[in-house]
């Protein structure tokens, strides 16, 4: 009669195991194609070309299965529901994110020093090419200022020498803003994302505090400022990754003053016109720090009605785009530019360093220790 039993769970197992990948199966034929996953906030794979080359390097069966993969059916479901599971048995990374204490954080690879140089030469060699007074602030990550809310065996590397070894190194045209004392100092407050890599507007304002006395610009209180929350349902970059459930969604804060009269984008071939940098529709998506002056673009361009007629550029990863407001009653055109998606020619081209007062480069540690930007401006001119 047990063995009799066995057989019946075993036929019931087999049989509910079929009807549901069966289920799958069919809901995943009829499930249309997408092109961008609004959850993970990334493109997904389409179906690969088929090519005689690419099969026999193996790259055509491993698009197949990236796309298989990325076209499953409650794809963003599964992939919560995986992350509960290995935390739930201990695992505390997922993903190149730490599942850290009511907050998510970047496994962050150690810098790379080539790179770093690269980019130290560049802004050494910008300072002494244009003789604008130029400022550089390097933005630590939550890894490393938040440490203690990190997983017990998690080690990210020393950001808060890295600083200040990379800050040694800049000519004397070039003056270095330090801000990671600060937000240290403030590392059991809200200056971080809990579900993003990027800070928080009040973070920002922090590192503004130490910027505006070197620059020479009105030292402001948090009072100066209009402070509006514009979301409290914001799921970011490190929530894309693991969807992980477990930590509550960030709200997102404007810190602004002064006034936007225009916006222009450029977009590789003419530029679009705006009437403000905030972009509200981002608002009902995932991506939801784009209202902050939209998606990435090489180079942008805001007009304000600052009587200052002074002009600033800034050279930038998306860490500046939340500190943006906080300038606009300072100077009457910013020009933002994100070196990473200019060649020499279009900087030569395209940009008149002589149109600018001052030069700001603000770039986070990630993108500084590990992608080129101000390294493409060493270069000769000639």
């Amino acid at each position: 009669m047990d063995k009799m039993d066995d057989k019946t769970k075993n036929k019931i197992f087999f049989w509910v195991f079929v009807v549901v990948w069966g289920s799958l199966a069919v809901w995943n034929v009829f499930t249309p194609v997408k092109e961008f996953s609004e959850s993970e906030n990334r493109v997904l794979q389409s179906f690969p070309e088929f090519s005689v080359d690419t099969l026999l390097d193996g790259k055509y069966i491993d698009d197949v299965n990236t796309f298989l993969n990325d076209q499953f059916a409650g794809r963003e479901y599964w992939v919560s529901g995986q992350t509960l599971m290995e935390y739930g048995l201990g695992k505390r990374e997922v993903n190149g994110v730490y599942l850290g204490n009511k907050a998510l954080f970047s496994d962050m690879p150690p810098a790379d020093m080539d790179r770093t140089e690269a980019n130290i030469n560049g802004i050494n060699a910008f300072a002494a090419r244009y003789g604008l007074p130029t400022y550089v602030m390097i933005i630590p990550g939550s890894t490393s200022v938040q440490r203690e809310k990190l997983p017990v065996f998690a080690q990210g590397w020393d950001e808060e020498s890295y600083i200040a070894q990379a800050n040694v190194l800049f000519c004397n045209e070039v003056t270095p803003v330090p801000i990671y004392g600060v937000l240290r100092d403030h590392r059991q407050e809200y200056i971080y994302y809990r579900t993003d890599h990027h800070w928080t507007s009040y973070g920002a304002y922090l590192a503004y505090k130490q910027l505006a006395p070197v620059m020479g610009l009105p030292e402001r209180q948090q009072e100066d400022f209009a402070i509006s929350t514009v979301s409290t349902e914001f799921y970011g970059t490190h929530h894309s990754k693991t969807g992980f459930s477990l930590v509550d969604p960030d709200n997102i804060e404007v810190y602004s003053v002064g006034r936007v009269t225009d916006y222009k984008v450029f977009g590789g071939t003419e530029e679009t016109r705006y009437p403000s940098i905030y972009f509200e529709d981002y608002l009902n998506k995932k991506d939801k720090y784009s209202y902050f002056l939209g998606q990435i673009q090489p180079y942008v361009t805001v007009y304000t009605a600052s009587d200052s007629c002074k002009k600033l550029i800034i050279f930038k990863d998306s860490y500046a785009h939340c500190l943006i407001p906080m300038l606009l009653d300072d100077y009457s055109e910013i020009r933002l530019v994100d070196l990473r998606f200019i060649n020499k020619l279009e900087f030569d081209q395209l940009l008149h360093i002589s149109d600018y007062d001052e030069a700001l480069f603000l770039y986070s540690t990630d993108v500084f220790s590990h992608q080129i930007g101000p390294g493409k401006l060493m270069y000769d001119k000639s």
